[in-house]
């Protein structure tokens, strides 16, 4: 990056807007510095000036990053910012990590930025690159809470393939998994279909844990003691490694 161009970005990290009209004024930054320019000015949380360099160079290709700093922010006038530019960025897929919804969700950020997402065109069901689905991710950011599954199922998010049930298990969450086994989802229907990182099943991954009261209420809703995990084992395989009695005794019921 040339001095000029580093000149420009510090400034969209301030204050001093002033100067920074003066030098644009007379200057052109490249494509890759004025993406520097919106992310500097999104990490500032400086919407006017967003607004600004955004009306300054209408013909500018969104990249993800000032996009998803936004979202990592849950700010709701930013991302509004970059969405009355291109609509599209609300399903944009951020590399490595998923579209805005399920970073959103992972990241805990507020309902009100959620339910904006929502009421602005993100798909609950868009298919992630490594991010959980949103229905996943919102178990393992909200702790606990089923106020963001109430917002998520009533915007249309499915129960089936999404791999909520395992992140349940995962992070030890039995009364989620409750919440969604009334929801609809079941033990065998909750594995996505081409996800890979939840090849594990619930039942497996709640032997694992230990988790015994997880293990009950996946057995009570029909978990498949003898269905084997993509290494091969069936439950009673990991129990027994584990060397857990209790968990072995529920399993030989």
């Amino acid at each position: 990056m040339t001095p000029i161009d580093q000149q420009v970005v510090h400034l969209c990290s301030g204050d001093d807007q002033s100067s920074l009209q003066a030098l644009l004024a007379t200057y052109t930054p490249p494509w890759h510095a004025i993406i520097d320019m919106l992310t500097a000015a999104t990490a500032s949380n400086n919407v006017g000036l967003v607004r600004y360099l955004l009306s300054l160079y209408p013909d500018i290709h969104l990249a993800e990053t000032p996009v998803r700093k936004a979202t990592y922010l849950g700010s709701i006038q930013l991302f509004d910012a970059f969405y009355q530019r291109d609509p599209s960025v609300v399903s944009m897929i951020f590399e490595k990590q998923g579209p805005p919804l399920s970073v959103a969700l992972m990241s805990s950020r507020p309902l009100e930025f959620i339910s904006y997402l929502l009421s602005h065109g993100a798909d609950p069901n868009q298919e992630p690159e490594f991010h959980p689905y949103a229905l996943a991710a919102a178990v393992f950011g909200y702790r606990g809470s089923t106020e963001v599954l109430d917002l998520l199922l009533a915007s249309g998010a499915r129960v089936q393939r999404m791999g909520a049930l395992h992140m349940c298990a995962y992070k030890g969450y039995t009364d989620v998994a409750r919440y969604l086994l009334q929801h609809g989802v079941t033990p065998e229907t909750d594995t996505p279909e081409h996800y890979y990182h939840c090849d594990a099943l619930a039942l497996h991954c709640a032997i694992a844990k230990g988790d015994l009261g997880m293990v009950e209420l996946l057995l009570q809703h029909g978990a498949d003691k003898s269905r084997r995990d993509k290494e091969g084992k069936t439950a009673f395989d990991i129990a027994e490694e584990k060397g857990d009695v209790q968990i072995l005794g529920l399993l030989k019921e």
